[in-house]
């Protein structure tokens, strides 16, 4: 959906400290490296959190036209049965049991 988060791009700073540049931004590589090196389940927390933290910032989301009109449409498929569907809760669950599985 939004491209990936996966980069070649390594830079050497001076000082040994090395980055990587992720979505524009760089990043720390040890720190890059920690993340991705923590359990499942804490690597879940950091992308729920991470996901959360994106609400505040939903003007800024750079979502093509093609994108926007396909959640229009789920939008109003949602409209149409609200019923239909899973809630947040129950999506969560089953990915968390998937990890643990």
């Amino acid at each position: 959906m939004f491209g990936s988060i996966h980069s070649d791009s390594v830079v050497q700073l001076p000082l040994g400290l090395e980055t990587t540049k992720i979505g524009g931004i760089m990043v720390a590589q040890n720190l890059l490296k920690e993340l991705l090196a923590l359990p499942a389940a804490a690597r879940l927390d950091l992308v729920h959190r991470l996901w959360d933290s994106l609400r505040d910032d939903s003007v800024s989301l750079p979502f093509s036209d093609e994108q926007k009109q396909e959640l229009d449409l789920r939008y109003a498929e949602f409209l149409q049965d609200p019923t239909e569907g899973s809630t947040w809760d129950e999506v969560e669950a089953f990915a968390c049991a998937r990890l643990r599985a």
